[in-house]
C-alpha cells in the first residue's frame, strides 16, 4: 500500500472517531488535531501526484499532426516598389495520430497563433484557454477524424490574416516593356527570382482582349480568345526569364502608347513552403510548444506588376 493510500485510511478513521466522539476531551483535542494535520498531508500528497502526472504526460512524445497550410501573400509592385503586402491563411487538420493509448494517457494538446492580426477558428475542433495570454487554443481530443461530418465541416481549423506585413522582398521580380505601334504590340516581360523557391504551380498571364490575333510569343503560350488572355505554364523559375509576345488587335487596337493604360501583367503561383512571419506551434501546454509539423505547408501568391 502506498503512502497516500495510507494517508487516506488514517484520515478515515480519525473522521469516524471524531464523528463518535469520547469522554477523554484531552484525547478528542488530540484527535482533532491530528485530523487537520492528516487532512494536510493528504492535500500535499493529491497534488504531487497531480504533478508527477503531468510530467509524465509532458514526457510523452507530440502526436503527429497531418493537414496543410494555405497562405496566400498578395502585394502590388509598381516601379519595382512593393505596395498592399497581406496575407490569408488557412489551416485544416486531416487526422492527428495520439501515439499512445487510452484517453487518460494522452493529455492536453493546445496551438497557439503568433503575428497575425485576425484569427477565426473551429470551435467544434479549438478550445480557446483564457488563462493566458495571446491566441492559445486546446486541441479537442474527443474529434473522430475519420468520422464523415468531421471530414466535411471541422478539416478547416482555422483561418487567419496578417494586414501589416512589411514591404518585403517579393519572391518574384516582374518589369514588363511595351512597344507600341499603329498595327501591332510587342512586349518583353522579364521575371527576376529573387528568392530561391520550390514552385509546384507558376503561370504567367496578361490580358490582351478578346479580338487579338496573329499572336506570336516566345517561349509558346496559351491564348484563351473566351477571357481574351494569354497564358505561360511555367514548370520552375531558376534564373531570369524574358517572356516576349507580339500580337495584332486586341487592347492595342487604334490607340497610341500615350493614351493606353498598359496591360497588367499577372503571376500566380504556388510553392511547397512558408515565406512568412506567421509562426504556429503547439505542445502539451500553452507556454511550450514547437513548430507544428503538417505534411505539407504551402504558399501562394498573386502579383501584378505595371510600369
Amino acid at each position: 500500500m502506498d503512502l497516500q493510500n495510507i494517508v487516506q485510511t488514517y484520515l478515515k478513521s480519525l473522521k469516524e472517531f471524531s464523528r463518535v466522539g469520547s469522554d477523554d476531551v484531552e484525547l478528542t483535542r488530540i484527535a482533532i488535531d491530528e485530523l487537520s494535520r492528516a487532512q494536510d498531508l493528504a492535500r500535499k500528497l493529491e497534488k504531487h501526484a497531480q504533478l508527477a502526472g503531468q510530467a509524465a504526460t509532458e514526457d510523452l512524445p507530440l502526436p503527429e499532426v497531418h493537414g496543410d497550410i494555405v497562405e496566400t501573400l498578395s502585394c502590388v509592385i509598381t516601379d519595382d516598389n512593393i505596395h498592399e503586402v497581406s496575407l490569408a491563411g488557412e489551416i485544416a487538420i486531416r487526422d492527428v495520430n495520439w501515439g499512445v493509448q487510452g484517453e487518460a494517457s494522452r493529455g492536453d494538446l493546445y496551438v497557439s497563433f503568433s503575428n497575425v492580426n485576425a484569427l477565426q477558428v473551429n470551435e467544434r475542433v479549438l478550445e480557446k484557454v483564457h488563462h493566458v495570454t495571446g491566441n492559445v487554443y486546446k486541441l479537442n481530443a474527443a474529434v473522430d477524424w475519420s468520422a464523415r461530418d468531421v471530414r466535411e465541416t471541422s478539416s478547416l481549423v482555422a483561418a487567419y490574416r496578417v494586414t501589416n506585413l512589411p514591404q518585403v522582398q517579393c519572391p518574384i521580380l516582374v518589369t514588363p516593356v511595351w512597344q507600341f505601334n499603329e498595327t501591332e504590340t510587342i512586349s518583353m516581360v522579364n521575371l527576376r527570382p529573387l528568392i530561391s523557391v520550390n514552385y509546384t504551380l507558376l503561370k504567367v498571364h496578361i490580358n490582351i482582349g478578346t479580338d487579338a490575333h496573329d499572336i506570336l510569343s516566345r517561349p509558346a503560350g496559351f491564348y484563351n480568345k473566351l477571357e481574351g488572355t494569354i497564358q505561360w505554364d511555367l514548370p520552375s523559375l531558376e534564373e531570369d526569364l524574358i517572356l516576349i509576345l507580339r500580337y495584332k488587335g486586341g487592347k492595342t487596337s487604334s490607340v497610341t502608347a500615350g493614351s493606353l493604360k498598359q496591360p497588367e501583367v499577372c503571376v500566380d503561383f504556388t510553392a511547397s513552403q512558408l515565406l512568412t512571419q506567421v509562426k504556429l506551434e503547439y505542445g502539451r501546454t500553452p507556454s511550450c510548444g514547437t513548430n507544428l509539423p503538417l505534411n505539407q505547408m504551402t504558399i501562394s501568391g498573386n502579383y501584378k506588376a505595371q510600369c
